[in-house]
């Protein structure tokens, strides 16, 4: 939110240039624009987010604060999604999952919602990859090694320099894409055996890592 702040008046206010000048027909359609597009209250809302930001994490009846980061989260994320990636929603599904979590409580109620909401997570966060690794599988870029090849090309993501270190080593390229074929189909299953977990999830942080310096996608 704050490495937005800069660009606030350009994602949200009355200049911004995702303003939608037409609601839905219907009483909860138009409820929704007016929570996501009536511009007169962005201030308000970014203001909420970045106060429940802190209240959570001040941990005082947390379980109202994640509800507003969740709340003003949503509405801020869709009165600009055009802005964004995928990554906000993952986000968003975790800030919803988080919000009934207790860590200060001692019933075993508590204990049994906090373990649910970490069970809920991570699936989460399997499907990701599943689907991620599924939806590869199915396209033929990846299948003949060349998918990150064509993600080079997207001079919108990926520097200049990096292009002309990389487009010129095939081989290289190859390896990678399926390498990130491979790691994404097999996480789901590879990420529940205990003795290769954490050499799993290095890898991982280093596969993220690379998408970051790569595709210039570092949210």
């Amino acid at each position: 939110v704050l490495y937005h702040l800069p660009l606030k008046g350009i994602f949200w206010g009355n200049e911004t240039v995702f303003k939608v000048t037409q609601n839905s027909h219907g009483i909860i359609q138009n409820f929704y624009y007016g929570l996501c597009y009536n511009r007169t209250w962005d201030d308000w809302v970014f203001g909420v987010h970045i106060v429940g930001i802190i209240w959570a994490l001040v941990g005082w009846r947390s379980m109202v604060a994640k509800g507003l980061v969740y709340l003003t989260g949503y509405m801020l994320y869709y009165s600009a999604y055009f802005t964004f990636n995928s990554g906000f929603i993952l986000c968003l599904l975790w800030t919803f999952f988080l919000i009934p979590i207790n860590t200060n409580s001692r019933r075993s109620s508590s204990h049994i919602v906090n373990n649910l909401v970490l069970v809920a997570c991570v699936v989460q966060f399997i499907l990701v990859y599943l689907i991620a690794g599924i939806t590869k599988w199915t396209g033929i870029d990846w299948l003949e090694g060349s998918g990150l090849y064509y993600s080079l090309h997207l001079e919108d993501y990926s520097p200049d320099w990096l292009r002309n270190m990389f487009l010129g080593s095939s081989g290289i390229l190859m390896i990678l894409s399926y390498f990130a074929l491979i790691y994404q189909t097999a996480f789901p299953l590879l990420i529940w055996v205990r003795k290769i977990k954490i050499p799993l999830l290095v890898a991982g942080c280093l596969f993220h890592l690379g998408i970051a310096i790569m595709l210039n996608l570092w949210d």
